[in-house]
């Protein structure tokens, strides 16, 4: 369980930097 939480945290955190970027640029 811990390890598939941690996995879809960091598939959010990589969606939000890529929004992030996506909006910076």
């Amino acid at each position: 369980a811990t390890k598939i939480g941690k996995t879809r945290n960091l598939e959010l955190f990589s969606k939000q930097v890529l929004d992030l970027f996506m909006s910076g640029n």
